[in-house]
């Protein structure tokens, strides 16, 4: 078996194993998802009264379209606040009394906002790459898994969150580990034992 140090002369063949797009090739996709989102968005600003109230009607927008411009609320108006953060509706008042303060104004929004061209691509562009920063992860995740069962599956088990997904807790599998303790992959024997 080849030692982990003889792979760096072919380093570059291994750090990236799945195609990233090129710029702008990825507009397309980027303004086939997210055009329509930033016109719901201007929209919304036009009928809010403040801030925090378009915070407020972004809440009463149907899934997924909400998500995707709690997205944009964050990039124009409120940098602190996470979109998990805001995904919970009963917890908006919360929110806009903790960090309200520090929203940006609504008319510096619209001004903002009428300082970018429509569709604005760079926008579209960045949150395109946001929903994607994972990916390559989970990519490189589902094929290691695969591999490991074709190679190892007769003899070990895998567990663990194959893409996405929660964590295999230590403290679940292991006899006398008390502290929880989130693993990405457990290998055991078939009998269990790590």
């Amino acid at each position: 078996m080849n030692s982990f140090s003889s792979y760096k002369v072919t380093a570059s063949k291994w750090i990236t194993i799945f195609d990233s797009p090129f710029y702008p090739d990825s507009l397309d996709e980027a303004k086939m998802l997210y055009e329509k989102v930033l016109e719901r968005f201007i929209e919304l600003v036009d009928e809010a009264t403040n801030s925090a109230n378009l915070l407020e009607i972004i809440t009463n927008e149907p899934d997924p379209l909400r998500i995707q411009l709690l997205r944009v609320f964050r990039r124009y108006v409120s940098p602190d606040t996470t979109v998990e953060m805001t995904k919970k509706k009963r917890d908006i008042p919360t929110i806009i009394n903790d960090f309200g303060d520090r929203f940006r104004s609504l008319e510096e929004v619209r001004k903002n906002l009428q300082s970018r061209p429509v569709p604005d691509e760079t926008l579209m562009a960045f949150l395109l790459e946001q929903s994607k920063r994972g990916q390559k992860g989970y990519d490189l995740t589902e094929a290691f898994f695969l591999w490991f069962d074709r190679v190892f599956g007769k003899n070990y088990i895998i567990r663990g969150p194959v893409r996405a997904g929660k964590d295999v807790m230590l403290d679940k599998v292991l006899d006398n580990w008390e502290a929880q303790t989130p693993a990405d992959i457990f290998i055991s024997r078939l009998d269990g034992t790590p």
